[in-house]
């Protein structure tokens, strides 16, 4: 069929099309033509009724999670920080501590600043110190401060948190570091508290930077002793075995020791591929 049939074919539907409705029309009496345009013109602004009272009924039901949804990246959870802990460090000196978690699950705080205050039993401040670090979504952790420089006894802590930079990253290279339980031991001459273990890098790529905090625990659970140590350049899947020597502490009754590897996965530059040239 040519194109000149179709066009015929179509007008001729057209026409008969309009015929029909005509002869239909032309049934109905006066009054019930006037009752059909009626209810016709009537239609056009219930549609338009029926429309804004269904857009805003749907707005309404789901403001609440729009709401939600933008608050959770504008409005982040602060940092939350448990009580500062204050424990021997040796030589007279003391170590200053606290546990502290991001409950954002879908935030990292990629870069903030702390400040611990130090106080002794007057209430007197002795020291203050500053520095950086950082929250993987959903991480708690420790801040260790090892060694407080003062000759006086410190007896308290604070600290406050300060420019929190919150990202939000959609993927996070999977880090995982195992270790083996640590050992500990005494030794008297020159006195001193050592830990010894090793860790292993579980990840495809080579580590720059690993911090291992390491916690002293008595049967009850309380903190008796902390220090923390770097490890660099931690290839993936080698043992890496390491000594943490504390001068001047035996703390008593330790029940064991626990080591928290701490890997800064939001930094590009401590994350390596591993190299042909590597392995």
């Amino acid at each position: 069929m040519d194109t000149e049939s179709i066009k015929n074919e179509s007008e001729l539907l057209a026409a008969q099309s309009v015929l029909t409705v005509h002869s239909l029309f032309s049934q109905f009496s006066p009054v019930g033509k006037f009752v059909l345009v009626g209810g016709l013109i009537g239609l056009i602004p219930l549609y338009f009724v029926t429309r804004f009272a269904s857009h805003t009924y749907y707005t309404e039901k789901y403001k609440s999670y729009a709401v939600t949804a933008r608050a959770s990246f504008t409005n982040p959870k602060d940092v939350s920080a448990g009580t500062v802990g204050v424990v021997l460090a040796g030589s007279g000196q003391f170590a200053g501590f606290v546990q502290v978690k991001n409950e954002n699950l879908d935030l990292a705080l990629a870069d903030a600043t702390y400040t611990f205050r130090f106080y002794n039993a007057q209430n007197g401040e002795v020291y203050t110190i500053s520095g950086q670090f950082f929250l993987l979504p959903n991480q708690q952790k420790y801040l260790v401060i090892p060694k407080i420089p003062v000759k006086v006894t410190v007896e308290r802590g604070e600290i406050t948190f300060s420019h929190q930079h919150w990202v939000k990253r959609f993927a996070i290279p999977p880090v995982s570091v195992a270790y083996t339980t640590p050992r500990w031991s005494y030794q008297t001459d020159p006195q001193s508290f050592i830990i010894e273990g090793s860790i292993t890098n579980q990840s495809a790529y080579v580590l720059s930077t690993v911090k291992l905090v390491l916690v002293a625990f008595n049967e009850m659970g309380q903190v008796v002793a902390i220090s923390q140590r770097e490890e660099y350049t931690l290839q993936p899947n080698k043992l890496r075995s390491f000594q943490q020597v504390i001068s001047g502490l035996s703390p008593e009754g330790v029940t064991k020791v626990v080591v928290y590897p701490d890997v800064n996965t939001l930094d590009n530059s401590n994350l390596r591929p591993l190299s042909s040239n590597s392995r």
